[in-house]
C-alpha cells in the first residue's frame, strides 16, 4: 500500500470518529429527558417567585432527571424547594435533610456563602427539630461560623 493510500484511509477513519462522536454529544445533549428537564426547570424558574405549587410541581419533575454531578443554582432552589415541602407539608424530615445536604454542597461549589450559610443553619434546625441536638449543634457552629467568616449574620434567619 502506498503513503498516499495509507493517508487516504486515516483520514477517513479519522472523520468517521469525529462523526460518530458528534453524533454521540449531540444525542446525549438532546435526548428526550434532557429537553423534559430543561423545560421542567424553565417552568420551575417562571413561577418560582409567583405560585409556589406550580413551582413545587416543576421542581418535583425536574427532581427526577437531575444529574446530581452539575453544580447549578437553579437545581439548589429545586432542592430547597422540595426540601421545605418535605419538612412543612410531609413532615417528612430525612428526605428534607438529604435535599437541604444537597443543596448546600451545590452552593459550596458555586462558592455562594450566603446561600451555603442559610442552608446550614436550616440544617441545623432540622436536627434540632428531630431531636438529634449534637447535629443540630454541629451544624448551626458552621453556619455561625461561616457567618462570622463573612460577617454576615443576616444569613442567618
Amino acid at each position: 500500500m502506498s503513503t498516499r493510500t495509507a493517508i487516504k484511509i486515516a483520514n477517513v477513519i479519522v472523520i468517521v470518529i469525529l462523526v460518530l462522536l458528534y453524533n454521540r454529544v449531540y444525542a446525549e445533549e438532546n435526548t428526550p429527558s434532557t429537553t423534559t428537564l430543561y423545560n421542567n426547570i424553565e417552568k420551575f424558574e417562571q413561577y418560582r417567585t409567583s405560585d409556589y405549587d406550580k413551582a413545587l410541581h416543576y421542581a418535583k419533575l425536574a427532581n427526577a432527571d437531575i444529574d446530581t454531578t452539575v453544580c447549578n443554582a437553579t437545581y439548589a432552589a429545586i432542592y430547597d424547594i422540595l426540601a421545605r415541602e418535605s419538612e412543612e407539608q410531609a413532615f417528612n424530615y430525612s428526605e428534607a435533610l438529604r435535599y437541604r445536604n444537597r443543596s448546600a454542597s451545590i452552593y459550596r461549589a458555586l462558592n455562594d456563602q450566603h446561600a451555603e450559610i442559610r442552608t446550614l443553619a436550616d440544617i441545623g434546625r432540622l436536627y434540632f427539630r428531630i431531636g438529634d441536638y449534637h447535629n443540630a449543634y454541629t451544624f448551626s457552629q458552621q453556619a455561625q461560623s461561616r457567618a462570622d467568616g463573612v460577617k454576615d449574620r443576616l444569613a442567618l434567619r
